[in-house]
């Protein structure tokens, strides 16, 4: 995906530390790894100067409470851990007015709105564009939450339930290989099976289910969610910015217990700390050894 570039880069400083804004709806913070964390849907900002979106089919509009205090909790620990920093970016303004987890056609019903996708989406393209200088590859980690029973976390790849359901053997050799986000990480490792990226000892979902205790679908303690339960396989900006460059994408789903509570956030903060620090290291080439 290609977008227009605005004047918007313009206003985008070569240096942002943490905790600096850069406009008042989208928060975007410079960092040193080849790591951008997103939080889309965390948005607690309603101008009357921008219309609320028409309700229509599927038209989403609840937020995605504490992904925003997710995102800055993970980047602090793995500075505090590492001396580094991922790129962070944030969207301010709430989902009623726009959503930028969605085609630029569907995110928003006014011209304010689409200014407002545009300075977003240019922000995201602007932080892969500085890890591009820097590294041969990367990874975009897009942050939600989600209500389902099963209080598990959700990884999203792009690949549905239907195709969880298959063997590691379809999976390895099927089309699903190339309908991932993480397809430019199996190219890049092809010694490597797959469904061990996608739900074995090399996935995310099974470090943050075997070292850190949480419960994780897809991976080797859950492969896949049954086909009757509801199951996020990643949006917009995961099919997006799984085919810039070099870079790979995962949508994680966090359930409630581990947003709405502090001890939850702590929880789930650390371990995907420790987890994105193990994944950067092993397959990414960064060294992040505990300063």
């Amino acid at each position: 995906m290609v977008l227009p570039v605005t004047n918007q880069w313009q206003y985008l400083p070569t240096q942002v530390p943490l905790l600096d804004n850069i406009s008042k709806y989208v928060t975007y913070h410079e960092g040193t790894l080849p790591l951008i964390l997103a939080a889309p849907h965390g948005g607690r900002l309603f101008p009357t100067s921008i219309p609320d979106r028409t309700a229509g089919n599927g038209t989403v509009t609840v937020t995605d409470a504490y992904t925003k205090d997710v995102v800055l909790g993970i980047a602090k620990k793995i500075r505090e851990r590492t001396g580094k920093s991922p790129h962070v970016v944030l969207l301010q303004l709430a989902r009623t007015k726009v959503d930028v987890n969605r085609e630029e056609s569907e995110a928003t019903d006014s011209d304010a709105g689409r200014m407002v996708w545009q300075e977003y989406h240019n922000t995201i393209q602007y932080a892969i564009h500085k890890v591009n200088q820097n590294h041969d590859a990367g990874l975009f980690i897009d942050i939600h939450g989600h209500g389902h029973p099963e209080n598990w976390i959700e990884l999203g790849y792009l690949l549905d339930n239907q195709t969880l359901q298959l063997s590691d053997e379809e999976l390895n050799h099927g089309k699903a290989k190339s309908e991932a986000s993480i397809q430019n990480l199996a190219k890049r490792y092809p010694d490597i099976m797959f469904s061990s990226f996608l739900r074995g000892n090399s996935s995310l979902g099974t470090r943050l289910a075997s070292t850190h205790h949480l419960r994780t679908t897809p991976s080797k303690q859950e492969p896949n969610p049954s086909q009757i339960k509801k199951y996020f396989s990643g949006g917009y900006c995961t099919q997006a910015y799984s085919s810039s460059g070099d870079f790979d994408a995962i949508q994680i789903e966090l359930p409630k217990p581990l947003r709405f509570l502090a001890s939850g956030r702590d929880q789930v903060t650390t371990a995907l700390c420790e987890s994105l620090a193990w994944m950067l290291q092993t397959f990414y080439h960064v060294d992040m050894r505990a300063k």
